[in-house]
């Protein structure tokens, strides 16, 4: 305990201790002389002390001990309070107006509240006295509020001469309880004075309540427990129960050995049940079996007591309990056959729900299978329970195509995520030539767009030779020539990107090269500012770059050939190909609407195939989409 020796006029000696939340302080006044700690605002010291005698009668509206007074409109006592406002700012103390508690509110014309709110007369006879109180803020957003409190003989800053609270402050909301020690030695009539400090920037309004003082002394704070330890088991089969487990603290707040515990207080479904074990030992584990809300509004906490002293609480909330809607399926793959003509489609079995702790029967589920290119409206075309794997049958399938899945898990009501598996091509490979030429701005071919293809800021698809000749003035000298395709068949493939960070790609069907002798992939292309990507892939791999052409450093306003050997492929048997279009990482601008086709940020690929010369059929087939 730490003491601090003030004398004033003679008339007392106080010595206050504090509860659990207020510091250790002592405060001793003696009759020979005075020595008096500094408190702001009053920073000039007297060059003697002030001498007060004592009264002879008891003033108007004494009180004695014991008293607590309401400073709300329901009190009595506190109507003959004092209120002093030293800054003569237009912020003082409210007391009697509301119910329950005074105020003193936040400044705002000066930086710093000095306002006092002095209690009635109090008689006290000599001995040991506890002044308490309650602190609490008013309004929310408010960081904190400052206080302190003095004893005298006189209702006046000059005759509150002996700090009894030295300047505190607090940024809880609620009401806290302050108690402080008093010991008078000589009878007399006292006052306390309540010194609102808080500043400005505090923003706090402060609330005072419950301002009273009895005989007695002020125990010494208690060393309350630290948290113990609390874990739970749920119910194996996602019943609405659970064991919670608490293991009680060895220690105390403060890191002491602790020697006792009065009694533990377990709750659940948010204190709804509660459970009180007395006679606890330090380190005890004690088992409790819980009911729980289905769904994930549980709670759980405990706390250990010394008396009625409660220590750190353990907490854990947002707990799921009973069942839960599945986890989406995991490693979802589909695997074509050898001959293409069947494709299985495997994944993960499903054994947990989206929540930790939510239960899942693995033995309930049922598998949804759903077109990967369909509508979202679509039925399941597949539904499997008691297996993690499909198999398709293509053997009827006439020509080519792209096929993907997707799977859900589902139990009644409650059904996972959908996950996507890959793109796999299906059906008798295209024998070779293959040729896309984009004829009369169609596609020749099916194909499938990259799944990392962008959709928004980019302009992008097949045009006709008219589409640039409509856009130009033909009685302008100096309009630019309009593009057309390279070999006159009324088409190409027309890509201008808007952002940096966009890509556009398209995948092709396999290519059966197993009658040629030394294939290449030919593309032409057109453009500046840009980034071509030509690739293909072996087998089911991911495609791999063959070739990058990068239109910044080599740009082209001619249609331009790349032809790239596909000597590497031909083990494999069969190839497919992909291109891929990037704008640069720093954008280029564009030019003026009549001049898109030669714009820096535009890129134009004309032919795709695997060989020259090759034919290929006139027909019409849509690009599929892999949402």
């Amino acid at each position: 305990m730490r003491t601090l020796l003030l004398i004033s006029s003679g008339l007392l000696t106080l010595s206050s201790v504090a509860t659990a939340a207020v510091p250790e302080r002592t405060t001793h006044v003696t009759s020979q002389g005075a020595i008096r700690q500094m408190r702001a605002p009053r920073q000039q010291m007297a060059a003697a002390p002030v001498q007060i005698p004592v009264a002879k009668e008891a003033p108007a509206n004494t009180v004695e001990v014991p008293f607590t007074h309401d400073l709300g409109k329901g009190g009595t006592e506190v109507k003959n309070y004092t209120d002093i406002n030293v800054n003569g700012d237009n912020r003082k103390w409210q007391y009697g107006k509301v119910n329950g508690y005074a105020t003193c509110m936040v400044p705002n014309e000066v930086d710093a509240n000095d306002d006092w709110l002095v209690t009635v007369p109090i008689h006290l006879p000599a001995g040991s006295y506890v002044l308490s109180f309650q602190i609490g803020i008013m309004g929310s957003g408010t960081p904190s509020v400052s206080m302190d409190a003095s004893i005298g003989k006189a209702p006046t800053v000059e005759g509150l001469t002996t700090q009894i609270v030295a300047p505190l402050t607090q940024s809880q909301k609620d009401f806290k309880t302050y108690e402080y020690g008093l010991t008078i030695d000589e009878e007399g009539y006292y006052y306390v004075g309540f010194h609102c400090t808080t500043t400005k920037e505090q923003k706090g309004t402060l609330k005072l309540a419950n301002v009273g003082m009895k005989a007695g002394t002020v125990a010494p704070p208690v060393d309350p427990p630290a948290a113990g330890q609390l874990s739970w088991t749920l119910a194996p089969q996602g019943e609405l129960k659970a064991t919670v487990t608490y293991v009680a603290p060895t220690k105390t707040v403060s890191g002491a050995d602790l020697t006792e515990i009065s009694k533990v207080l377990i709750t659940s479904r948010w204190e709804v049940d509660k459970f009180e074990y007395t006679d606890v030992q330090p380190g005890q584990t004690i088992p409790c079996e819980v009911e729980m809300y289905a769904g994930i509004n549980n709670r759980f906490t405990a706390v250990a007591y010394v008396g009625d002293t409660p220590g750190e609480k353990v907490e854990y909330k947002n707990i799921w309990c009973g069942p839960d809607t599945p986890k989406a399926p995991e490693n979802v793959k589909l695997t074509p056959s050898a001959d293409y003509t069947k494709a299985t489609l495997t994944w993960d079995a499903v054994t947990e729900g989206e929540h930790e702790g939510g239960y899942v029967d693995p033995s309930a589920l049922t598998y949804y299978i759903f077109d990967a290119f369909g509508s979202y409206y679509d039925p399941a075309i597949a539904e499997v329970k008691g297996s993690t794997s499909y198999t398709f049958d293509y053997s009827d399938l006439e020509a080519q195509d792209f096929v993907a899945y997707q799977v859900t898990a589902g139990n009644g009501d409650l059904y996972s995520l959908d996950t996507s598996s890959n793109i796999v091509v299906v059906g008798k490979p295209d024998q070779a030539p293959f040729m896309e030429s984009f004829t009369d701005g169609t596609y020749d071919k099916v194909w499938v767009l990259d799944p990392k293809t962008s959709y928004n800021g980019q302009d992008y698809g097949t045009v006709d030779d008219s589409y640039f000749e409509s856009l130009l003035d033909p009685e302008d000298p100096e309009a630019p020539k309009p593009l057309k395709s390279q070999d006159a068949d009324n088409g190409f493939f027309f890509w201008m990107p808007i952002e940096t960070d966009v890509m556009w790609g398209l995948q092709s069907v396999r290519v059966d090269l197993s009658k040629t002798k030394n294939p290449v992939l030919d593309v032409w292309y057109q453009g500046k500012g840009s980034t071509l990507d030509i690739m293909a892939a072996h087998g089911e791999d991911e495609f791999a770059p063959l070739r990058t052409i990068a239109l910044k450093d080599a740009p082209t306003d001619d249609w331009t050939l790349c032809r790239v050997s596909l000597d590497d492929f031909k083990a494999d048997g069969t190839v497919r190909i992909a291109c891929a279009l990037q704008p640069p990482t720093t954008p280029t601008p564009r030019c003026g609407a009549y001049r898109w086709t030669i714009s820096p940020s535009t890129i134009l690929s004309r032919r795709i195939w695997p060989c020259a010369d090759w034919t290929y059929p006139n027909q019409s087939r849509p690009v599929r989409n892999c949402p």
